[in-house]
């Protein structure tokens, strides 16, 4: 009886130790899948970053446009919207 017992104990931590590899393999793939998220959103930052420079220089070079022949050079400040959530 006892070694029957005992069998069904080794069977039941065999199973267990399958499943935790498995188990391993899961967290594996799931971390694997939040590092690329992660990199995608560095790219994504770092994309907009330079999308938000460029149209700096842009409206600066519109600015720069409007000044009629004669008038003084002045660039007004390109002033942003805060309440739009771009920055």
């Amino acid at each position: 009886m006892l070694g029957l017992k005992g069998m069904k104990v080794e069977e039941r931590a065999k199973e267990i130790i399958r499943y935790l590899g498995r188990l391993q393999g899961d967290f594996t793939r799931f971390r694997d899948e939040l590092d690329l998220v992660g990199k995608h959103l560095g790219h994504a930052q770092s994309s907009y970053q330079n999308a938000d420079k460029r149209i700096e220089q842009f409206g600066q070079k519109l600015l720069t446009a409007e000044v009629a022949p004669g008038e003084p050079a002045v660039i007004p400040a390109l002033e942003r919207e805060t309440g739009s959530g771009y920055g």
